[in-house]
């Protein structure tokens, strides 16, 4: 009779070849490029008054000047022909406002795409990555009313104006379909993994004229918010908010509360482009922690090294920028002008931010405004990160639109490092313990006669190490040890050509192949057909 095997709990071959691919992303960083999509509204004019402007426009606002083909994700931008005279100077470049120019990105998404298509499309993806251990960033860019606020949070309908608060509704932004999400895996993976727990925690803060308020709590609560960062974190250089507030979540009414509560306290504002403009950037941080239960009969000491290196981390943060926008064009005049002023301020530092990424310049400017501070992360750090660029294709918007879409152009070239946050005991654990699974795996195999006499040494081995203290180790080793030794026939000899253990001795083909390699892959997402999906 074998002997029983302790320690490791025998896997499916199936289950056993998903852990080798976990335990290869933990072991080396992959690089991957900043995502971007692009969401086109519906072609409308919603200003109070649309033909409110320095002076006769001598066209139709509401004509249209983008088109977009879904099949190769791409989008063209030009004045028509048939519009009249292009209004003002031609765009920056000296190029020909009439002439059409076409960008390519990783998806893009039509004004005829509901709020379900643009999430199964370009988020849902990535916060399945998220879930495995990945940081994760989704955040809005474009001009005022251009609908990044509708894409995060869904419309507000009611004299409250209240977001919808169903995940399953047609019109629920991307904050609540993440929540879903989570709260799902989060059941599922309770079911097949009891020895795992998880801790669901929530922040929301908005960025207002260079000042951070924290959304969970009233404006007489407020701290002193700092960035700070985070030397246990496990690249060392994460960054936290020092003194906000966060809230554990684990339900979707959890999750509804902490975005109506920001929601409450965020400053909008009316301007001739949008009723409820948003005045500040807005940044939901969702902060996950997996970690392993203590088993019965662990020491004190062994819990406390298990709660401190036995838990894989990542952070979803979830941006709703404030609109870029033009004075003329918005109507601001006093305070909603300073208002203005300060968000192109620091839309202007993100801009800065993403040439100095491009360009491979030595300094890159992140802390020239609290933005660009808070997304260093996002932005050429440790994170997948996805931009859903919005515009709006009326002529009246020609200008801004062509300015984002020339923006999220350059955004494609920033590239991450991104890699699972666990800790690095814990992942050489990890490591160790796929690689016994996989040999037991090839040795349990074995047809040459070696496994038993492997098995039967050792059980004999093992009842008469109490009697007999010299007998050799060579003979208490597990019979899956022995065997490697042992066995000539179906373990490969060695040869110059295969991949050796540390020891020396040589890997099977299949092990060898979930040995950690020095080149990583290109990309860990990419884009098939507008839809993100995994390399």
């Amino acid at each position: 009779m074998a002997p029983k095997r302790q320690g490791l709990p025998e896997l499916p071959p199936k289950q056993l070849e998903q852990e080798i691919e976990t335990v290869k992303a933990l072991s080396s960083p992959t690089p991957q490029r900043v995502l971007v999509a692009v969401r086109v509204r519906p072609p409308v004019i919603e200003r109070k008054n649309a033909q409110k402007f320095d002076k006769p426009l001598g066209y139709d606002p509401t004509a249209t000047c983008v088109s977009y083909n879904l099949n190769n994700s791409a989008v063209t931008i030009a004045w028509p022909s048939d519009a009249g005279p292009p209004r003002g100077q031609s765009p920056a470049g000296g190029a020909s406002k009439t002439a059409p120019k076409e960008f390519n990105f990783d998806s893009v998404l039509g004004y005829e795409e509901g709020q379900s298509s643009v999430y199964e499309k370009v988020v849902e993806p990535l916060i399945r990555k998220c879930l495995e251990g990945y940081n994760g960033c989704v955040f809005c860019y474009g001009q005022t009313a251009s609908g990044k606020t509708y894409t995060m949070e869904g419309p507000k309908r009611g004299t409250s104006m209240e977001i919808p608060t169903d995940a399953s509704d047609k019109d629920t932004g991307i904050i609540l379909r993440v929540a879903a999400q989570i709260t799902k895996h989060i059941a599922e993976a309770k079911t097949k993994k009891p020895e795992l727990e998880y801790f669901v925690k929530a922040s929301y803060l908005e960025i207002y004229q260079e000042a951070l308020t924290d959304l969970l709590v009233g404006r007489d609560e407020q701290g002193e918010l700092r960035i700070r960062q985070d030397p246990e974190s496990t690249t060392g250089r994460e960054l936290y908010i020092s003194g906000i507030t966060e809230r554990s979540v684990s339900s979707i009414q959890d999750y509804v509360k902490v975005l109506q509560m920001g929601g409450r306290h965020r400053t909008v504002g009316e301007t001739n482009m949008n009723e409820a403009s948003s005045r500040s950037h807005a940044v939901l941080t969702f902060t996950i922690e997996e970690r392993r239960k203590p088993s019965e009969g662990m020491s004190a000491e062994e819990a406390e090294m298990l709660a401190k290196h036995g838990r894989k981390r990542s952070k979803i943060h979830l941006i709703d920028l404030a609109g870029s926008e033009r004075a003329n064009a918005t109507g601001a005049t006093g305070d909603r002008l300073k208002e203005g002023s300060a968000i192109n301020q620091s839309l202007s530092s993100l801009g800065n931010v993403i040439n100095a990424l491009t360009t491979g310049a030595r300094h890159v400017p992140y802390r020239d405004s609290k933005l660009t501070y808070l997304l260093s992360d996002s932005l050429g750090g440790n994170s997948l990160t996805l931009m859903i660029t919005c515009i709006t294709p009326t002529l009246a918007n020609h200008d801004e639109s062509l300015s984002t879409l020339r923006f999220a152009e350059r955004v494609k070239k920033v590239r991450n490092v991104a890699k699972v946050n666990v800790d690095a005991t814990m992942m050489r654990i990890m490591q160790m313990e796929a690689e016994i699974r996989e040999l037991r795996e090839i040795l349990s195999k074995c047809t040459c006669g070696a496994r038993r006499a492997a098995q039967d040494a050792w059980t004999m081995a093992g009842g008469a190490a109490g009697k007999d203290a010299s007998t050799s180790m060579s003979m208490k080793l597990p019979w899956w040890k022995r065997i490697w030794k042992q066995c000539t026939v179906c373990v490969p000899s060695k040869t110059t050509s295969e991949k050796m253990w540390p020891n020396g001795r040589v890997a099977p083909v299949n092990v060898a192949r979930s040995m950690p390699m020095t080149e990583t892959a290109e990309t860990v997402l990419k884009s098939v057909k507008g839809k993100l999906t995994f390399a």
